[in-house]
């Protein structure tokens, strides 16, 4: 639990977004936690699709609670589109841009709670703070071990991925 509230200090600190920092989030004494409704296990609010006194579940809505909590502050959740987290102010995603996504700027989200992939052109807008280590794995059937052994052997496979990951891409 320590490491994982060190790690969203680190994302609030990190970040040169004019998101709140650290001393304006507990004197205003709310964090602004934006979520994207990539799988209802993470996040999700009820009733689904509500704009108004949702409710919030999941584990990154439980995780960012108990971060408010251990910073003396309240909670304040909303709900974005997965690609509303990297518009610029124009609401236009630019790949392989340096730019502050347009939450950030206007001061809507403190941070995106989320399992966001370290890809570089994320890694130009945002400081993206791992929660814990991860490594894509190939699982596959023991009768095709002795051949698939390095990534070129899986060249004209079909494999099977999370649905709008970035591994799907």
């Amino acid at each position: 639990m320590r490491a994982l509230l060190w790690s969203c200090v680190s994302l609030v600190l990190a970040s040169g977004a004019p998101a709140g920092t650290l001393e304006e989030i507990q004197a205003r004494g709310t964090l602004r936690a934006c979520f994207a409704p990539i799988d209802a296990r993470f996040a999700m609010t009820s009733p689904p699709g509500c704009e108004e006194d949702c409710v919030f579940s999941g584990l990154h809505v439980g995780q960012v609670t108990a971060f408010a909590e251990a910073l003396g502050v309240e909670l304040e959740p909303s709900m974005h589109s997965w690609q509303s987290l990297f518009e610029d102010q124009e609401g236009r995603v630019r790949a392989g841009e340096s730019y502050i996504p347009r939450l950030l700027v206007d001061g809507t989200c403190d941070l995106f709670p989320s399992n966001l992939a370290r890809l570089a052109w994320r890694l130009e807008m945002m400081e993206i703070v791992p929660l814990y280590s991860s490594r894509m794995i190939a699982v596959i059937h023991p009768e095709a071990s002795g051949q698939l052994r390095r990534v070129a052997d899986f060249a004209g496979k079909t494999t099977a991925m999370a649905a709008e990951s970035s591994f799907e891409s």
